[in-house]
Formats: C-alpha cells, structure tokens, sequence
C-alpha cells in the first residue's frame, strides 16, 4: 500500500469514527476531532452508552481544563472501561501516546472496534448522552461548593 493510499484509507476511517461518534452522542464535533476528545468526556460517553455504569466517575470539560490529572484520569478510565466491555489490547492506544497527539490512527482503530461491539449490543446510532454530560457537571458544581 502506498502512503497515499494509507492517507486516503486513515482518512476515510477518521470520517467514519467522526460520524458514528456524533451520531451516537447526539451532538456535533465542530473543533478538531482529536481535540473533542482529548478531555476524554466523549470518549467516556461512548463507552457508557453501550454499557450504562461502566464509568462511575467521569470528570467534566470544565474540569479537565483546570486540572490536567483529571483529564488523564478519563482517558485512563476510558481505556479500562473499554477492555472491560470487550475492546482487546490489539486495539487500544497507549494513553501517553494519546495525550501527546501522537498514533491517532490507533484511536480510529479502538473507536471503530467500539462501534462493531455495540451494533453486536443492539447499540444503534442516536443514542443520545447530552443528559449524562449535564449529570457530570451538575455533579462536579456540587463538589465544588
């Protein structure tokens, strides 16, 4: 395979996560797709919408942005949670690598094993998590008070 060709194919692959993702979570990725999910809220989403509870503790955005551990604690919680609900290694991504912008490719490749596990779920696209993310934040006002 040529590296034109590799571009082409991980560039269709990147559209195809995009879409199931934003059709999944009832929302729009209007930023860098990286970028969305780089707090790891989204990415957290997507594995509680296929298994509600899977993640107990999800920090919002508004937290991430203040305290970095926090986003690494969802990327973490993520990755744990997505082996629990039958993502293998194979198909994962190392978090440093992750938070470094580096091997997005690996991240096409563990959301798409995401979207294979939950059509085989019954989890179709238009499950909507918009009342989950206001739950985290709602939550996260209320320790800050």
């Amino acid at each position: 395979m040529t590296s034109k060709s590799y571009a082409i194919q991980e560039a269709e692959q990147k559209e195809k996560a995009r879409v199931w993702l934003e059709n999944l979570l009832g929302l729009q990725v209007e930023d860098d797709f990286f970028v969305a999910l780089g707090d790891g809220v989204l990415l957290c989403s997507i594995v509680n919408t296929i298994k509600p509870g899977t993640i107990p503790k999800v920090f919002s955005a508004a937290r991430c942005k203040k305290i970095t551990a926090k986003r690494l604690d969802n990327i973490n919680s993520f990755v744990a949670g997505a082996r629990r609900i039958g993502v293998f290694s194979s198909y994962m991504f190392d978090v440093s690598e992750f938070a470094a912008g580096k091997r997005q490719d690996k991240l096409i490749k563990c959301l798409l094993k995401l979207e294979e596990i939950a059509k085989k779920s019954g989890i179709e696209a238009g499950e909507n998590v918009l009342a989950l993310q206001a739950q985290i934040e709602e939550e996260d006002q209320k320790k800050s008070r």
